[in-house]
């Protein structure tokens, strides 16, 4: 069955990502404790840093919003609520929602060893 959700279309684990006049294919997973590690954290991390580069800040910073591949790389999604030309007090409040997104995650590891 094929579902369509902010902008993407879902079946199973894959993506279908609407282009100008082009279909995408993404094979990965929602980020979530299973899919974290060190490197996609800091992949995580430099993506959204791309982003406030550019001033651009994504809007909706869920764990939802953020594929990862199966090699550990992430793709943003669901721009939905984004905006061009941020100002800067926007983007560090995106970045407090990044870091709290991550800590959320991690927090749910406690203590285990398995983060790597």
């Amino acid at each position: 069955m094929l579902t369509f959700a902010g902008g993407l279309f879902w079946r199973k684990s894959r993506c279908f990502g609407l282009g100008w006049n082009h279909l995408i294919l993404l094979q990965g997973s929602h980020l979530s404790i299973t899919s974290l590690n060190r490197k996609v954290e800091a992949n995580v991390l430099a993506a959204f840093a791309a982003l406030h580069k550019l001033n651009v800040i994504h809007g909706d910073v869920r764990r939802e919003n953020v594929l990862v591949l199966e090699d550990h790389s992430v793709r943003l999604i669901n721009f939905e609520n984004g905006s061009i030309a941020a100002e800067e007090d926007k983007i560090r409040w995106e970045d407090e929602e990044i870091q709290h997104m991550l800590s959320e995650l991690k927090g749910r590891w406690g203590a285990s060893s398995e983060y790597d």
